[in-house]
């Protein structure tokens, strides 16, 4: 009975929310049709790279817009994530050691990656979400590592 009560108050909710903004005089083409807009009008366009005759910075964009880049990347994440689960209680210290080791070798390969996606895009490195949350990971994770010493 409860779950049938809750069902009806949800439903009464959304015909409720629909009348107030107005959807119900929409006809379900024109409703979708606003839902595509809406889409459209979110999206940004996509940031076009023209050469800029500059090897490095050339080069950097390659590099880091390259499908192989990505995916050593993703594979450098996975495996940073399968070292962080390796730590429990009373671990030998040897193993911990290591774990440490791993830990900046991937800081390092991290910053490599940003500091490549930054020369090749620029300030545009800054208009990707991904790239602003990898960066403020990176610098965490510095920050982190020079607390620890």
């Amino acid at each position: 009975m409860l779950n049938m009560f809750v069902g009806i108050v949800i439903n009464v909710f959304n015909q409720e929310k629909e009348t107030l903004q107005m959807n119900h005089m929409l006809t379900e083409i024109q409703s979708d049709w606003c839902d595509v807009l809406i889409f459209v009008y979110n999206k940004k366009p996509n940031i076009i790279f023209n050469e800029t005759g500059i090897l490095i910075k050339d080069l950097s964009y390659k590099i880091a817009s390259y499908w192989l880049f990505d995916n050593f990347i993703l594979c450098c994440i996975l495996l940073n994530t399968i070292t962080l689960a390796l730590k429990w209680y009373e671990e030998p210290v040897e193993l911990d050691g290591m774990l440490k080791m791993a830990g900046l070798a991937f800081n390092i390969i991290y910053t490599f990656e940003a500091a490549i996606k930054l020369v090749g895009c620029g300030s545009d490195y800054f208009r990707d979400n991904w790239n602003n949350f990898d960066f403020v990971i990176v610098i965490a994770a510095w920050i982190g590592e020079l607390a620890q010493r």
